[in-house]
């Protein structure tokens, strides 16, 4: 019988085969290697982090070619995990990812809470310095805008948010919670190192979705303060597009938000219907 190095090795073999060809049957066979490998219990504790990794790292990129089973195999395998290691941002960040997969193709509700979830204590465990704090930032605002799609903040209690005293938030938590988050990531001094490459037209793409629909959304607030709103979320949306290369995914969808937030705003009566 294969010890669980030996399968662990022909796993890592297939995975390598399929980086080289995407070859559907080398990424399924690594995932079965790396599973038997795993399932072994007389292996020792490296042996069987090891085996895990690599199995975690097969399902990850067969859920993003779109495998449900992959999806739902990996949710199980870090929901086992998270009890005993305690609330660790990597595998909050990886189950809420792949929950946010799976509700994109099924709609499930209940996936989309328990991501919010995951993304909002991943971001509590990050430590304040961490550069990893901003694409757990993002993760927040990208399943916090998925459920306000959804439900409109229906059944959420409003979240009020002070600064300097002086009430600047007023809204269904599903915005206002995000929309602090990402100020505050693109203030001068949040404290934070420099993002990485690519992250800040990102986090503007995002607050200015936030602000479109704050600005649309919330109506109990003065005219002036939802126009103004509004405004940014275009400015935010156009520096996106800006600073992001044409033809890239990132600057197709800011160039679609920012379309979007026009139209919106005008039909809403809070942008000018000329340029």
């Amino acid at each position: 019988m294969p010890t669980a190095r030996e399968l662990d090795e022909q796993g890592e073999r297939a995975l390598a085969a399929w980086q080289a060809t995407r070859s559907p049957e080398s990424l399924d066979t690594a995932i079965r290697l790396f599973r038997s490998a795993y399932a072994i219990p007389q292996s020792d504790a490296a042996e069987r982090a090891r085996c895990l990794e690599n199995l975690m790292s097969a399902l990850s990129a067969s859920a993003q070619n779109g495998s449900d089973a992959a999806t739902s195999e990996l949710i199980d395998v870090v929901s086992e995990l998270l009890p005993a290691v305690g609330d660790d941002p990597v595998l909050l960040g990886t189950r809420g990812y792949n929950l946010m997969l799976r509700y994109v193709r099924h709609g499930s509700l209940e996936d989309l809470n328990t991501a919010v979830v995951d993304f909002k204590k991943a971001v509590a465990a990050t430590p304040a310095r961490s550069i990893e704090l901003y694409r757990r930032l993002l993760n927040v605002s990208w399943a916090s805008e998925a459920r306000f799609d959804r439900l409109h903040g229906r059944g959420e209690q409003y979240m009020v948010i002070q600064q300097d005293g002086v009430e600047r938030w007023r809204g269904p938590r599903d915005l206002v919670h995000p929309i602090l988050l990402l100020e505050t990531a693109l203030g001068p001094d949040n404290e934070l190192p420099p993002a990485p490459p690519g992250v800040l037209p990102q986090i503007k793409r995002n607050l200015g979705n936030l602000l479109s629909r704050y600005a649309r959304y919330v109506e109990q607030r003065p005219v002036s303060a939802r126009q103004a709103d509004m405004r940014r979320a275009v400015v935010l949306l156009q520096e996106a597009m800006a600073e992001t290369a044409p033809g890239t995914f990132d600057h197709d969808s800011a160039a679609q938000s920012l379309v979007a937030a026009v139209q919106q705003g005008r039909g809403a009566g809070l942008l000018p219907d000329t340029p």
